[in-house]
This record gives structure tokens, sequence and C-alpha cells, in this order.
């Protein structure tokens, strides 16, 4: 009976010791625990932070590309502007330049007084001029054209990579959301 008594301690001291051992890796494994679910919150607060950080950026680019839309647009409305103008002065020179012609052949023949002749020249210099600044202005208004559709090309290859970095970052969140996610089970 003393031999069965000591066998009995012996195996509840061994019992009590595997308990104690096993209640610790539990605590241990509940450590690991909350520490992979603070890890899966962050990464999941990470996530839905950098997922509206790409929204935004694409709200401030679809804003920025509506302006420039509306720039480019505006300045084809004053290039076609410049362009009838233009046009229009091309065609007052041409009258001026037949009315010239037209009072040369009646100066010559001496019926035609020389103030008007000095007029249609100072209209026809004037016609002048003013072509040659319209045509400058043109020539402005398409180099800012140029350079609008440069920023445009610019803004959408930069908007496009953004996008692409932006789809790799919630992919590689994904996967480790996946991956702790899959951890927490085995753990348990």
């Amino acid at each position: 009976a003393v031999s069965r008594e000591r066998d009995v301690i012996k195996k509840l001291g061994s019992v009590q010791d595997e308990n104690a051992n096993l209640q610790s890796k539990v605590a241990k494994l509940e450590a690991q625990h909350n520490a992979l679910q603070s890890r899966l919150d962050s990464a999941t607060q990470n996530a839905q932070n950098s997922t509206e950080r790409e929204r935004q950026t694409g709200d401030k680019l679809d804003a920025a590309l509506a302006l420039h839309t509306r720039q480019l647009n505006q300045r084809k409305a004053r290039e076609s502007e410049l362009e009838r103008t233009v046009a229009d002065l091309g065609a007052a020179l041409v009258v001026a330049r037949r009315k010239e012609k037209s009072t040369s052949i009646e100066r010559s023949s001496g019926s035609f007084p020389r103030e008007d002749v000095k007029a249609i020249k100072q209209e026809r210099d004037v016609a002048l001029e003013e072509l040659d600044t319209l045509k400058g202005q043109m020539n402005l208004e398409q180099e800012r054209c140029e350079m609008l559709k440069q920023e445009l090309s610019t803004m959408t290859k930069e908007r496009t990579e953004s996008e692409s970095g932006a789809q790799v970052r919630q992919r590689k969140y994904d996967q480790k959301v996946a991956d702790l996610t899959a951890t927490i089970p085995r753990l348990e």
C-alpha cells in the first residue's frame, strides 16, 4: 500500500509538472495569439489607410485632369478665335492692297488726293502690325498647348504609376492579412 501511494504521489507530481508545463505553453500561445492579433489589426488598419490615400490621390488626379481638360478646351477656343482673327486680318489686308492698287491707278491718272493714300497706307501698316501680333499670340498659344499636353501626359503617367504602386502595396497587405489570419487558427 505504501509503494502504491508512492507511485501515485510520483504520478501526481509528474501530472502536476506536465500540467504546469502545458499551462506555460498555453500562456505562450495566448501571448503569441494576442501579438498576432495586434499585428493583424495593424496590417488591416494600414491596408485601410493605404486604400483611403489611394482613393484621395485618385480624386486629386481626377480633379487635376478635369482642370487640365477644361484649360485645353479654353486654349482651343482661344486658338480658334485667334485663327479667325488672323483670317479676318488677312482678308482686310487683301482688301487694303486692292484699294492701294486702285488708288495708285487713280493717282497715276491724277484724280486721287494724297491724304487718302496716306490714310490707306497707315491703315494697311496698322493691319500688318496687328496681323504680326496675332501670329505671335497664336504661336505662344500653340507652345502653351504643347506644354499642357506634356503636363497631361506626365500626370497620366504618374497616376498610372501611383495606382500600380498602390495595387502592389494592397496585394502585399492582403497577403500579410491572409498569412496572419491563417496563422491564428494554427496557434489556437
